[in-house]
């Protein structure tokens, strides 16, 4: 399966909007969303009920419905989305993790959206980084 970069830049683009309020624990909390949140907001692959997301009658308030993660194509195990130590190195992120998700990103270093985005980029993006490097 391939990346859904379209996906992951428009999720990207919507952590940097500052349309959304940021928020831990739970993909939202009233009108506050965690940076898987916004994935599930983006995707238009669900629908919320209340702050519970759902795809095809599968529900989820923590982590990210099995069909929204075959959605981004990222071949990943889990509903976290595993974070390489490089990538956090590339952005001067600190962390004693063994092994960081973006969960523990929001959650636990409480790094903000557009700190979450340069990561997402960095870890899933990262040939269209370079693309845009080498062409300027």
């Amino acid at each position: 399966m391939r990346v859904n970069k379209e996906l992951i830049r428009n999720w990207v683009k919507a952590l940097r909007s500052g349309d959304y309020e940021q928020s831990s624990e739970r993909l939202r909390s009233d009108d506050r969303f965690c940076c898987l949140g916004v994935l599930c907001d983006v995707s238009e692959i669900g629908e919320w009920d209340d702050d519970i997301y759902e795809i095809n009658g599968i529900r989820d308030v923590c982590g990210l419905p099995l069909p929204l993660i075959e959605a981004t194509g990222l071949q990943i195990n889990c509903d976290h989305f595993p974070i390489s130590k490089e990538s956090l190195e590339k952005n001067d992120i600190k962390s004693r993790l063994s092994s960081p998700t973006l969960v523990d990103l929001n959650d636990v270093l409480n790094l903000d959206f557009n700190k979450i985005a340069d990561i997402i980029e960095c870890e899933f993006l990262q040939e269209d980084a370079n693309t845009t490097t080498e062409e300027q």
